[in-house]
């Protein structure tokens, strides 16, 4: 898993060029300003899904553009059987997208296909997701070492708020054979993110 922090739009425009470019299969996580995850989906460099809320396609590209700052972007690899099946056929064509995207970075707002309007229907989150994720990595990852990313990562896939996220945590925990110290990590994640703010 690849992390960067605090990239503006440019960077994780041309970072997402970069995968595609490069043939990757994986999802590219990036939560955005307003502290809401979004993701994209590749396999074979091609961009196949896309996803912010419950918004989906292009958008959802348009509203994840809409930030100008990335606190956290990164990419999990995954097979590429693994995310056929999440195949969105209303997306256009990889280089029409990646002309958006470089649209977006001249800071020409992308409005959806057709051009029809988008309302802004997001509100801002006040939940900083990014540290909520970092707190379960950094706590799993003394259990199951370093592919506690990639176990968080399969779970963290659908989650669009924290309480998504808590939801998903006795199942993280599942991931630790030992039942005491599965207990200890729910208790030690809870306590920490009582603490964000």
């Amino acid at each position: 898993m690849e992390k960067i922090r605090n990239l503006n739009s440019d960077s994780a425009v041309n970072k997402i060029e970069q995968l595609c470019i490069a043939q990757h299969s994986g999802t590219i996580f990036m939560v955005t300003e307003k502290k809401v995850m979004s993701q994209i989906l590749l396999t074979e460099g091609e961009i196949i899904a896309i996803q912010y809320l419950s918004m989906r396609g292009m958008e959802a590209l348009s509203l994840i553009f809409k930030t100008t700052c990335f606190p956290m972007f990164y990419f999990a690899k995954r097979d590429q059987s693994d995310i056929k099946p999440k195949v969105d056929n209303s997306l256009p064509s990889l280089n029409n997208i990646l002309g958006m995207l470089n649209k977006a970075k001249q800071g020409v707002e992308y409005n959806g296909v057709g051009g029809e309007k988008i309302s802004d229907k997001v509100e801002a989150n006040n939940v900083d997701i990014t540290k909520v994720m970092e707190i379960i990595i950094t706590e799993l990852t003394m259990h199951l070492g370093p592919v506690a990313p990639m176990v968080c990562e399969e779970y963290f896939e659908d989650a669009k708020s924290l309480s998504d996220i808590m939801g998903s945590l006795d199942k993280i925990s599942s991931e630790i054979d030992n039942a005491a110290k599965a207990n200890e990590f729910k208790r030690l994640v809870t306590e920490k993110i009582k603490r964000i703010g």
